[in-house]
């Protein structure tokens, strides 16, 4: 059974059946769809955490915080008019600014290296719903670069739709081109959560009703290990309860079960050894 995280649960869209892979398929599959809403949701936290970042950048930058810097670390707010050959004190206090401000330069470059991938994908995704392959974003990062209009072509695409949920549109060319690229079994994060927890509530009344097939099957197909191997241990432990009160009656009877004591001791003794599962 994949796990909710391994590349065989996110991947293909037709793979996702639970949120935390649907998370994953959101910002690092650049196959199949996604609607305005989901995009912006998904970009929206992507460009608080980039501007976060950003914004400390550009503050410790700013020449108003160098000067309140200096001020501080000189104890005069006439720093600036000294011989910086000379006056060791200010030399210092500039190297200490740049020391200051060097590890939040790496931080931000390295959070902008870091998403750069989830939000080229998340784009990507975006075209994707309306037609568009990998080129169009690439326009938009080329004209972003030599007029700055890249920024309004890419808002332009990120918030167009083609009708709803794939529905005929104006467009019918790039309707049947956008359908080539396929579109997420549950379109947005919401009826995942819905579709989960739907699965989650069948599966624990298959789990009272000791229907554990059928809970294992659903949690196998939720991506959930853990649930699945607990249910397994429920499971091995009822069958077990059942072999111990069948022989109990046959004991009863005065049936010989003395082949069947032995096999009992050997299967508890597997059961410690491989499920942790006690005699008794």
């Amino acid at each position: 059974m994949s796990k909710w995280w391994q590349l065989s649960s996110w991947w293909d869209p037709r793979s996702v059946t639970n949120p935390r892979s649907y998370v994953l398929y959101i910002y690092f599959s650049p196959n199949g769809r996604i609607n305005v809403r989901t995009w912006f949701w998904f970009w929206l936290y992507i460009t608080l955490i980039w501007y976060y970042y950003f914004w400390k950048l550009y503050t410790v930058s700013s020449s108003s915080y160098y000067d309140d810097f200096m001020e501080r670390c000189t104890g005069t707010s006439d720093y600036w008019q000294s011989n910086w050959e000379s006056n060791s004190a200010v030399i210092n206090c500039d190297a200490d600014y740049i020391e200051y401000t060097n590890p939040i330069l790496h931080q931000f470059l390295l959070v902008w290296i870091l998403l750069l991938y989830p939000f080229c994908v998340v784009s990507l995704k975006r075209h994707h719903d309306i037609g568009y392959n990998s080129n169009r974003l690439l326009v938009c990062v080329i004209c972003c670069i030599l007029w700055g209009l890249g920024i309004l072509i890419y808002l332009y695409d990120m918030t167009r739709t083609l009708g709803q949920r794939g529905e005929p549109s104006y467009d019918g060319a790039m309707s049947r081109s956008a359908s080539s690229f396929d579109r997420a079994p549950i379109a947005n994060f919401g009826e995942i959560w819905d579709f989960e927890s739907r699965e989650m509530r069948t599966a624990s009344k298959w789990e009272a009703e000791n229907g554990f097939v059928q809970a294992i099957a659903i949690y196998n197909n939720l991506k959930r290990k853990g649930d699945v191997v607990r249910v397994q241990m429920n499971h091995i432990k009822a069958v077990k309860d059942i072999f111990v009160l069948r022989l109990s009656e046959l004991k009863r009877k005065k049936v010989d079960c003395t082949g069947l004591e032995i096999m009992t001791e050997e299967l508890n003794e597997e059961l410690s050894s491989y499920f942790n599962i006690k005699n008794g």
